[in-house]
């Protein structure tokens, strides 16, 4: 225990106490009989569960553990934000020791009290790290749905789960580079969805949320990219209506203000043409499309894997006049399709919303195929969307990428290689938080559809 500002071994004495795998037992055989009766109980002496020599491992521990700091940081959206610093030789009065069985045997791990954790995130943390979501509010202008406002999702600090992480992270020993503890804290969301779902459209969901990180991309791909999304602002799409992208999109060229960036030509290859970067609009779009359940008519991977749209399998490539990407709305509802470009985080949201019509979709992938073709030129993913309707129907659908072998790809720019980690884990980030938004039941199929237009095209692409 802390006595005089230090940690101090008080030997244990023995007790009573009994058996309680027994008591157990007897109670389960007594509910499954439906009877009440005596509990035979037999009290004996037990010895203390914590000798000194284990008091004495975990009073050195803890002296070591206060020495240094521990080291609170977190992320959203695959961004990562501040972090604060928390001297535990300041706070040695916060430790506690917590017993835990291993194997039979107690052993004890210092870990820092609840209060105290709660107390200090509250104060010091908690202020800085929430982000206010921003819904939209549908209004009836001539007949015609209209949104006013940009839905945004927010997080707040999740404080409970956020402590259970900083002791988990103190029992495990997890230490920085630099010898510190350090703790990711809890991130909850805050979805941006419809101040008024009463509204006479039937607008009152979100249906899902899709999102992509354009990091690591030139000033001109970036400009393309919120250039080419405001063409995709606030659509409404009546039930059983298609859309197409590239109808949407309109014409691309230096009179509709695009500029040159990378394009895919002839599937093994990249030069600058006019608006480049337009994919990661389109990939957007799909993978929320995708996450809704809605009817997925057409779309086709790039020629090879494109670090911007990672994980694998979920980009949707698009050339006028083909490929396009083309999807329904088969609800019986209007839907809404709404966009937001954050360029300071690199990142583009697409959300859908609706009306939940019971439908229930869950995902699995990318599964790996392995290399395909006679020349083995060319590697497969596959993605597999499960769909429950409200009416009982299970469908799975297949949704597989073939790509191009990376040694065959001629590279415009070699050294942007060099960015393809950094990217990969930012997106990998991204992609979790993304999920977390479109949670749905795992499902078993019943029948198996293989969408169309998924193989790699080999014309221009916008990558």
């Amino acid at each position: 225990k802390y006595v005089n500002k230090e940690f101090v071994v008080v030997p244990g004495t023995n007790g009573l106490g009994f058996n309680e795998e027994d008591a157990a037992k007897q109670y389960e055989q007594m509910l499954s009989a439906i009877q009440a009766a005596d509990l035979n109980i037999e009290i004996n002496d037990r010895a203390a569960d914590i000798d000194v020599d284990i008091a004495e491992s975990a009073r050195k521990l803890v002296n070591y553990m206060s020495r240094r700091y521990l080291v609170m940081m977190y992320s959203y959206d695959g961004y990562n934000y501040d972090r604060w610093s928390l001297s535990l030789r300041e706070s040695r009065d916060w430790f506690e020791f917590k017993k835990i069985k291993e194997l039979g045997n107690a052993n004890l791990y210092p870990v820092l009290k609840s209060d105290k954790l709660r107390a200090h995130l509250n104060k010091r943390i908690a202020p800085y790290m929430y982000l206010a979501k921003e819904d939209i509010t549908i209004k009836n202008v001539n007949g015609r749905p209209v949104a006013e406002g940009i839905a945004k999702d927010g997080y707040y600090l999740d404080v409970r789960k956020s402590v259970n992480a900083i002791n988990d992270s103190l029992m495990v020993n997890k230490i920085d580079t630099v010898g510190n503890y350090a703790v990711m804290l809890e991130v909850a969301h805050l979805i941006g969805s419809v101040s008024n779902p009463d509204n006479e459209f039937n607008i009152s969901d979100v249906l899902a949320t899709g999102v992509t990180d354009f990091f690591g991309s030139p000033q001109n791909r970036k400009f393309n990219i919120g250039h080419a999304a405001k063409n995709f602002q606030n659509l409404v799409l009546h039930p059983g209506e298609r859309f197409s992208f590239i109808k949407q999109m309109g014409r691309v060229d230096s009179t509709t203000g695009y500029l040159k960036e990378l394009v895919i030509v002839n599937g093994d290859s990249t030069e600058p043409q006019y608006g480049g970067g337009i994919c990661q609009v389109s990939s957007t779009l799909f993978r929320t499309v995708f996450f809704a359940g809605l009817d997925i008519v057409n779309r086709v991977n790039h020629s090879f894997e494109v670090q911007y749209y990672r994980p694998v399998g979920l980009d949707a490539t698009i050339f006028d006049p083909a490929p396009d990407l083309i999807f329904k709305n088969d609800t019986e509802n209007l839907i809404l399709v709404q966009n937001y470009v954050d360029i300071k985080r690199t990142k583009l949201y697409f959300k859908i919303f609706g009306k939940k019509d019971g439908r229930k979709a869950s995902f699995e992938g990318p599964v790996y195929d392995g290399l395909v073709g006679e020349k083995q030129e060319h590697y497969r993913y596959t993605w597999f969307r499960h769909i429950e309707y409200k009416d009982g129907k299970q469908v799975t659908e297949k949704y597989p990428s073939v790509y191009r072998n990376k040694d065959l790809i001629k590279k415009h720019n070699p050294a942007a290689d060099s960015l393809a980690k950094a990217m990969a884990d930012s997106l990998a980030k991204v992609f979790a938080d993304s999920l977390s938004a479109v949670k749905a039941d795992s499902l078993k199929s019943q029948t198996e559809n293989e969408i169309p237009g998924e193989e790699s095209s080999d014309q221009s692409e916008t990558p």
